[in-house]
């Protein structure tokens, strides 16, 4: 469930995992919750995210977009060969 999206807009902010990790327990807060009822994190694979679901003590559920991406690269590589002789036609 989503309980927050907004900006972290304090002017002191340093796009820290320790800041993000404070913004998230406000957000929760206004909600009546803590980070005991946060199951898992879903975020790209940077590695603020990665620092903040350790602080955090909770699993990090990569981003499927990044690792499809990843995916794709590797299969367009296995078959540069046969893409090589496809012409491309961009209107």
């Amino acid at each position: 469930m989503l309980l927050g999206f907004s900006p972290m807009l304090e002017n002191d902010f340093d796009f820290t995992a320790e800041s993000h990790k404070n913004f998230l327990e406000f957000v929760l807060r206004v909600f009546d919750k803590t980070l005991e009822d946060v199951i898992c994190l879903v975020g790209d694979n940077c590695s603020t995210n990665k620092r903040l679901a350790d602080i955090c003590k909770m699993p990090l559920v990569g981003c499927a977009s990044h690792r499809f991406n990843l995916e794709v690269q590797v299969f367009l590589e296995q078959h540069e060969t046969l893409l090589s002789k496809v012409e491309i036609f961009i209107i």
